[in-house]
């Protein structure tokens, strides 16, 4: 589905750094492991999400050799 779409590591990262604050919290789960088996799968759901709307945006733009006629 995304194969062949470019992306940049970083911008994900600072993106996904920002909704941690509205994670739950370690206090939240029975144990250490239940903690980090949800922080992962958080993680891979907000990659697919930010993977999708690159998506989303790219079929917006247009190739640089296009130009609109008016």
């Amino acid at each position: 589905m995304f194969e062949g779409m470019k992306y940049y590591p970083s911008q994900f990262a600072a993106a996904y750094i920002q909704t941690l604050p509205h994670a739950l919290r370690i206090e939240d789960f029975d144990t250490d492991d239940e903690f980090k088996e949800y922080l992962e799968n958080r993680r891979e759901s907000y990659f697919y999400e930010y993977l999708k709307s690159l998506e989303f945006a790219k079929s917006f733009s247009k190739r640089e050799d296009e130009t609109i006629e008016e």
